[in-house]
């Protein structure tokens, strides 16, 4: 889905970066079933949008800059790359919009049935 945004803070010092992750629903609904097992339900704001922000922690952070440091080394990227964006994905599940990339992969929500 095509995202229009505006960068309203930026500097030399404090650069913008964007970055984008296609959503594997596979892997996505095995972290949810792994974490109902481990009863990890967390705190979510709730919400009819499919599209928020809001500000990456610092271990979001983390995991995409291990994973941009995986793009030069084809080995990195085959092996350590797939880890990296369960990560990735766990750590957004668990944040405060979680609640949305859930409805990306729920089959009774309205999110699963909008196509690239």
């Amino acid at each position: 889905m095509p995202v229009e945004g505006e960068v309203v803070r930026a500097a030399e010092d404090k650069p913008y970066m964007g970055l984008s992750l296609r959503i594997d629903s596979y892997v996505i609904s095995q972290l949810l079933i792994e974490m109902e097992q481990q009863d990890q339900q967390p705190e979510q704001l709730p919400s009819d949008e499919i599209i928020l922000s809001s500000p990456a922690t610092d271990k979001l952070q983390s995991s995409f800059i291990r994973l941009l440091e995986c793009l030069p080394d084809e080995m990195d990227r085959k092996v350590l790359a797939p880890g990296l964006i369960r990560e990735i994905y766990y750590e957004v599940l668990k944040g405060p919009h979680g609640d949305v990339l859930r409805n990306c992969v729920s089959n009774n929500a309205g999110a699963n049935r909008i196509a690239p």
